[in-house]
């Protein structure tokens, strides 16, 4: 009789490792795929908001060259900051501390290059590269801090992209 009462408990026992086993791996795993398409909306949301700010310096190139810059209204100056605002919002949800920062920086860098645009800065003249070459050192610098963020091996060199001299 005892030896029947062991076995029992021996298999219940191994029966319940076994589902306990079972549980945590799938909860190990699951974990792993939470983790990872959190991750990949982190991406997704940085990537946006590095192309709202494009598009939007890109449309003030466009007005620049056209000889357009000082046509903006305030309604055209809402119209380039929303897409990037907006993406700008969504980073400061999902983000560190520091990419915090490196969106801020950005944004702000595409708002001086904006109001040289609109006192009539012609495309290419030394006046647009000065304000246009901080917007693209406060990209290349949000772009790795996000890297460095994701975990990603950032392969550029470190340090502005442009002299602002």
């Amino acid at each position: 009789m005892l030896r029947v009462e062991t076995n029992v408990w021996t298999i219940t026992l191994s029966a319940l490792v076994g589902a306990l086993s079972a549980l945590l791996v799938n909860w190990v795993a699951r974990r792993g795929q939470r983790q990872d398409t959190l991750r990949q909306w982190r991406a997704d949301t940085y990537r946006d908001f590095v192309q709202a700010t494009h598009d939007a310096a890109h449309r003030l190139g466009v007005l620049a060259l056209d000889g357009r810059g000082t046509d903006l209204s305030d309604d055209d100056n809402w119209r380039l900051d929303s897409s990037a605002r907006r993406n700008l919002r969504a980073v400061e949800l999902v983000s560190s501390a520091r990419l915090r920062g490196a969106a801020i920086a950005l944004t702000e860098s595409l708002r001086s290059f904006r109001e040289v645009v609109r006192t009539g800065a012609e495309y290419k003249s030394e006046e647009y590269e000065a304000a246009l070459n901080p917007y693209r050192d406060a990209r290349a610098a949000f772009a790795s801090a996000a890297r460095k963020e994701l975990g990603i091996r950032d392969k550029r060199p470190e340090g502005p992209r442009h002299s602002t001299e």
